[in-house]
């Protein structure tokens, strides 16, 4: 399936491929279709910051989202969504590189947090999608299906309810 194949040029050598998501949330003609890579190095709200305002902006909003996501990916000291989650599942910086980079601020000793971007496969495709009048289903066909007997269907034959077959 095409689908499947965006973002895996990288990933097909080791035997996996990319998942793509499709975005179900954004505004109704629009849609989103997006790499991972997209999703752990920009927040939500950054992503709909930089929407298209209409559809011939659609190319120059996808092309900024991905540029975005690859600036983030790149920076090591930018707090991504990738990096808040392995912080709440428990993962951080050994305690020696929490020492190193510490910092004062206001007073107050901060060690170095786990922070970055992640370095992955980042596709972006935006659309719009035109909703038109779909043509009303054809009528009954003027075929009819061959009635067989003790298929269920009504038989003129068959007595009506409540009488008795001889």
């Amino acid at each position: 399936m095409a689908l499947r194949k965006l973002g895996a040029f990288a990933l097909g050598n080791l035997g996996l491929q990319a998942s793509p998501l499709v975005a179900a949330n954004f505004p109704l003609p629009m849609r989103r279709l997006s790499t991972d890579g997209l999703w752990d190095n920009c927040y939500l709200s950054e992503i709909v910051s930089l929407l298209p305002k209409g559809p011939g902006d659609a190319q120059s909003a996808a092309d900024a989202i991905a540029a975005a996501a690859r600036r983030h990916a790149g920076d090591n000291e930018f707090a991504s969504p990738y990096t808040r989650e392995a912080l709440s599942q428990g993962l951080d910086l050994p305690w020696w590189d929490k020492l190193l980079g510490m910092t004062f601020k206001g007073g107050k000793v901060h060690l170095k947090q786990l922070t970055g971007g992640k370095m992955d496969d980042i596709t972006v495709l935006l659309a719009y999608v035109e909703v038109v009048d779909a043509p009303p289903p054809p009528g009954p066909t003027a075929v009819q299906q061959e009635h067989v007997p003790g298929d269920g269907a009504a038989d003129s034959d068959a007595p009506a309810s409540g009488e008795q077959a001889h």
